[in-house]
């Protein structure tokens, strides 16, 4: 309740009081863990990854909608509830960058609904080059031939690396990436692919 004063030429008169009720609308609330995250050009994004969140926060808008700048598609649909990942299209794949908006249902009221936006970096697969080494076997008699032992340049995190090893008349050896002191003396393959794009090296191990 308010009561009104209204003067003119030095002379103030009070009003009538007068009651009016103020609504207060709040907005709903977008957080993402992260604004950038790069994947290979050829997968398809976990969404969970971003860890993005709609808060109510008493605006009665519960749910949103992924969007992209870009021609992929979310799956099974874009609800932010329900989609599960992106996959990018042959645009995407080609500009190497694209950008995805999350956006909160329109609320009740004059509050308009909340947008947030994050960069998906598509990745050409990175280069690969090997080099021999030298193993060295544990205390348990066992060794794992690990990418970073193989590769010469720092490993990449949005791709993931398999290692496989062969005996020199190309028999897989059982237990791939580990080794153990049955094959001391052996002359051994090592084969490091990434499974971004497929490439792959090989060096000796000895």
């Amino acid at each position: 309740t308010v009561t009104p004063e209204f003067t003119n030429a030095g002379v103030t008169c009070v009003g009538d009081p007068i009651t009016f009720t103020i609504t207060v609308n709040a907005r709903p609330i977008i957080t993402f863990d992260r604004d950038s995250i790069s994947i290979c050009k050829y997968d398809s994004l976990d969404l969970s990854l971003l860890g993005a969140e709609i808060i109510e926060n008493g605006s009665g808008a519960f749910d949103g909608t992924w969007t992209t700048s870009g021609d992929g598609t979310f799956d099974p649909n874009a609800t932010w509830s329900t989609a599960m990942s992106y996959e990018p299209g042959p645009m995407d794949i080609e500009d190497g960058v694209v950008f995805i908006t999350l956006t909160t249902d329109d609320p009740p009221g004059p509050c308009g609904p909340e947008s947030m936006v994050f960069e998906l970096v598509l990745e050409d697969p990175p280069p690969m080059v090997c080099t021999s080494v030298q193993a060295s076997l544990g205390e348990d008699g066992m060794i794992e031939i690990t990418p970073e032992l193989i590769l010469t340049g720092p490993l990449v995190d949005w791709t993931s690396y398999t290692v496989e090893l062969e005996l020199a008349d190309g028999t897989p050896i059982m237990g791939s990436p580990f080794l153990n002191c049955s094959y001391k003396g052996e002359e051994i393959y090592a084969r490091v692919t990434e499974n971004c794009g497929g490439n792959s090296c090989w060096a000796l191990v000895t």
